[in-house]
């Protein structure tokens, strides 16, 4: 069994219950989804900070399969399409991009005599990390 199964398995790589992800063709700002998710009865939680043109919606619990097929046809305007919200990927992201972040920030301790504790910073960052 894949480790991404033991996770289904396990229940950890659940989606969030009354979440949902509206994906969007264009940038659609805040005050926009905002309202237009008032309008269509469903409260608006904001932008995913990990992509573009990807905002978060609170819907009915049990309705997010409904809502992910029927919004984008019912308003292909502005919705391109919509998937479930699942945490432990917010998680990951956060964890990726820090990630990225740190190792860039190595290259100023290159040259240093700090560099070897820098990089073993880097490296307990990444055994410490826990989905």
């Amino acid at each position: 069994m894949s480790d991404l199964e033991d996770h289904i398995e396990n229940e950890e790589f659940s989606p969030a219950e009354g979440e949902i992800m509206l994906i969007t063709d264009s940038e659609i700002t805040y005050d926009f989804m905002e309202i237009f998710s008032k309008k269509i009865g469903y409260e608006y939680l904001g932008e995913w900070e990990h992509g573009v043109n990807i905002h978060i919606l609170k819907v009915p619990v049990g309705k997010e399969e409904e809502l992910i097929i029927t919004l984008p046809r019912e308003y292909p305007k502005f919705i391109s399409g919509a998937q479930k919200r699942y945490p432990i990927l917010d998680k990951r992201y956060e964890f990726t991009h820090n990630l990225k972040r740190r190792a860039l920030d190595l290259e100023g301790y290159v040259e240093d005599v700090n560099f070897e504790k820098e990089l073993e910073n880097l490296i307990t960052y990444m055994k410490n990390f826990k989905d």
